[in-house]
């Protein structure tokens, strides 16, 4: 007899969501036992909140469905991937980055009525405490925002989306692209800015199809290279490489100079540095989106759509 549907992803995808929010209310119980050192350190807490949060539970579930007999989720991310197709990925998403820099640029401009002040408030606070850390001259800042920002979110969001979310919707189910845009629209929608939807959107697309062809070897990689592009922009620009604008003060109703599409939400006032012309930008999206879909075609993953 074959397992429900509910079975098979609904009962799995409850566990995850509860154990993740379990999990997410330890971390602030971790944060506050902390030693008074290190109470308060952006970097020590953004570690403990990813790493409880979304690192553990899908852990925590693939354990307890290899025990019940079940597929476990961590082997069916474990696919066979060359690194000249690893490669191919990562410049897949570098030919689409123009274009979903206009895509961002559009989802900014959007009017939302009477949420907009609030939901623009919202995303400004989040993105102003993020900036206070990305935007460090030193050495020892860089690295440690490649490890906390790029690397950890990179590796744990990975597990909890990809391997957890999307393996979970994947369980039965004969509509691979169906699965990955629902995954992308979670992923989106999980980080809470509205005005970076779209974009964020497109990245997570980019990182199930990854995902679905290559494994968490894949989207880790490409999640990393697009956190990590952020990261050291923002160091060159605190290094005097270009003009920026921290203290900017926020005005109701009144777009970012800037907000590269892939940061995470982290408006810029600087150049845009991928800004060229949109006929180029749609040229080099539609050879990245080419790229992508080849190298789905191609794939000999476990996992292919």
């Amino acid at each position: 007899m074959q397992p429900s549907a509910f079975a098979l992803r609904g009962l799995p995808l409850l566990y995850l969501v509860a154990l993740s929010l379990v999990m997410f209310l330890l971390s602030a119980l971790v944060i506050s036992l902390l030693p008074v050192g290190l109470r308060g350190s952006f970097y020590v807490e953004q570690a403990i909140i990813q790493l409880l949060t979304f690192a553990l539970p899908p852990c925590t579930l693939s354990l307890w469905l290899s025990r019940r007999g079940g597929r476990s989720l961590l082997g069916s991310a474990d696919c066979r991937l060359g690194w000249v197709s690893l490669a191919l990925w990562v410049v897949s998403l570098l030919l689409l980055q123009p274009l979903v820099e206009v895509v961002g640029e559009w989802n900014n401009s959007i009017n939302l009525g009477r949420w907009e002040a609030s939901l623009r408030a919202v995303q400004h606070q989040s993105e102003s405490l993020t900036h206070t850390h990305l935007y460090q001259p030193s050495l020892g800042s860089l690295l440690k925002n490649l490890l906390c920002m790029a690397l950890i979110p990179a590796l744990c969001e990975e597990l909890y989306f990809r391997v957890g979310i999307q393996g979970i919707l994947s369980r039965g189910s004969h509509h691979p692209h169906v699965v990955i845009i629902l995954t992308a629209v979670v992923f989106s929608l999980a980080h809470g800015e509205a005005y970076s939807f779209a974009p964020r959107f497109l990245l997570g697309v980019l990182l199930g199809y990854a995902f679905a062809t290559g494994g968490i070897k894949a989207s880790a990689v490409l999640h990393f290279t697009n956190n990590a592009l952020v990261v050291v922009v923002s160091h060159l620009l605190a290094r005097g490489v270009q003009s920026f604008a921290p203290e900017q003060p926020f005005s109701e109703g009144q777009p970012f100079a800037f907000e590269h599409p892939f940061s995470e939400g982290m408006p810029f006032a600087f150049e845009q540095p991928f800004a060229v012309s949109l006929p180029v930008s749609l040229i080099l999206g539609v050879v990245g989106i080419a790229l992508a879909v080849v190298l789905v075609a191609k794939s000999d993953g476990k996992e292919r759509p």
